[in-house]
């Protein structure tokens, strides 16, 4: 399984977790962590999420700033879970064929 991280403001996380319910294939909820949860241990045993992911984007207003090994500083907003397909798994698209 894989999963992306994703912390966001409180005020936030309403609207995020109502988009990723309504679309639950390209964002399926794998865990709802509540405000200063480190944990998920329904996906991942003895796991924390502000150090155990082998890299972290951080976006702030929408904004990519950096690249982190953590996010422990970051870390007080609401977070989760949300699954995503890895590429070899995604089907295939066909594309129309040119008429000769």
């Amino acid at each position: 399984m894989q999963a992306n991280f994703v912390a966001i403001p409180k005020a936030d996380a309403f609207d995020f977790t109502l988009f990723c319910l309504r679309n639950p294939r390209p964002c399926p909820v794998l865990a709802i962590l509540e405000p200063g949860q480190t944990d998920a241990p329904a996906v991942a045993a003895n796991c924390d999420v502000r150090t155990d992911i082998p890299k972290y984007w951080v976006f702030e207003n929408g904004e990519w700033q950096r690249e982190a090994p953590d996010v422990c500083a970051e870390y007080a907003y609401d977070g989760g879970l949300v699954g995503c397909a890895p590429p070899q798994r995604l089907p295939a698209r066909r594309t129309p064929r040119a008429a000769h």
